[in-house]
């Protein structure tokens, strides 16, 4: 049974982060992890859509709002396990590895002086935050890091349905499957299905230079995080909202793996946000 605590506060009368302010707050939290990442020798690189928005905007997407930064599995534990020692500032790093209340196998790394609600199960309170997804070596086999992929999509299917948010719009039957879903999930320790989730995608950690690698443990796109490893191998300097930092050398190919034909942008109605939280400021 999920025994996690709740450590929630309440929000009442404190000011909202507006847009702009969320923006530069993330943009803060990526400096001081370009800063640290090049002072410690860990690499990582610009993702999904922050790439997406460096190549083709040389900032945010216009209508995105994070950022999303990978980095390999043996970058990923070193980042998890310095970024927060002697910190004498307010940014911190959670993840599974450190914080056992954790509700994702991507860590974020947030500025504590704000705290925002997402719309999704969230058990403990963070501020605004940058992704830092790992990055797993897979196979030299296609099909064996599609039946890794395909198994971490299953283990993750009752954590999707915690996730879902509860809403009183819904058809009589759509809240009666809603709820007795959730009565089920009651018994299922999301923590144990995360370790379980991470280890599945580290089953290959022992191939160093392995054909495949992705982001298996969050699996965000499915099968389609299996890409072939040497399009992480090199990275370059790219520039993002006036600033130089990370980017795999091969991002063309990532991006047009990913999302097709990534310079044209999607039409109007298309053009929306997949974020849904509220941010504050504390002091």
């Amino acid at each position: 049974m999920n025994n996690s605590k709740n450590n929630l506060k309440d929000l009442s009368g404190l000011r909202r982060v507006t847009e702009k302010e969320q923006k530069k707050v993330m943009l803060d939290i990526l400096n001081k992890i370009h800063s640290f990442c090049v002072d410690n020798g860990i690499e990582y690189c610009l993702a999904y859509g922050t790439l997406l928005g460096a190549v083709r905007h040389k900032g945010f997407i216009p209508w995105d709002d994070d950022v999303d930064i990978v980095m390999t599995r043996e970058n990923y534990n070193k980042f998890i396990r310095t970024f927060n020692t002697n910190r004498a500032d307010d940014y911190t790093v959670v993840s599974v590895e450190n914080d056992e209340d954790y509700y994702m196998l991507a860590a974020k790394v947030y500025y504590k002086k704000t705290i925002l609600r997402e719309r999704i199960y969230n058990p403990i309170d963070i501020g605004v935050y940058v992704d830092v997804f790992p990055v797993d070596t897979l196979s030299n086999d296609y099909n064996t890091a599609k039946k890794t992929i395909d198994r971490i999509q299953r283990l993750y299917r009752p954590i999707m349905l915690m996730s879902i948010e509860k809403r009183d719009d819904r058809s009589f039957i759509k809240r009666v499957v809603y709820n007795c879903g959730m009565f089920i999930l009651k018994f299922i320790d999301r923590r144990k299905q995360l370790v379980k989730i991470n280890k599945v995608a580290q089953s290959y950690s022992a191939i160093k230079d392995s054909t495949y690698s992705g982001a298996a443990a969050t699996s965000i796109y499915g099968v389609k995080e299996i890409v072939e490893s040497v399009w992480y191998k090199e990275i370059v300097e790219m520039e993002f909202e006036g600033k130089m930092y990370y980017a795999p050398k091969e991002y063309d190919k990532i991006l047009t793996h990913f999302y097709g034909d990534y310079m044209t942008p999607p039409p109007i109605d298309k053009q929306i946000t997949h974020h849904s939280f509220d941010a504050f400021w504390v002091d």
